[in-house]
């Protein structure tokens, strides 16, 4: 799956709070929907070019938040 999912690093956000938050507007906007399966932690840090502990943290904080399962 291809998530339209970007990270700015001008941002002052870190990038554990721009994934969660694009992921997040993904979820709202219904371009993500409930069932789909993320992409696996490293593959998704790998095409965002973070740490794979960066994408597990933001999947933990959508987990704990009640996005994901």
């Amino acid at each position: 799956m291809a998530l339209t999912l970007t990270l700015d690093p001008r941002s002052p956000a870190p990038a554990v709070q721009q994934i969660a938050d694009g992921l997040r507007v993904l979820l709202v906007q219904g371009e993500l929907s409930p069932g789909d399966m993320l992409p696996p932690v490293r593959v998704l840090a790998r095409e965002l070019v973070v740490h794979f502990n960066t994408v597990a943290e933001a999947y933990r904080r959508l987990e704990a938040e009640g996005w994901l399962e």
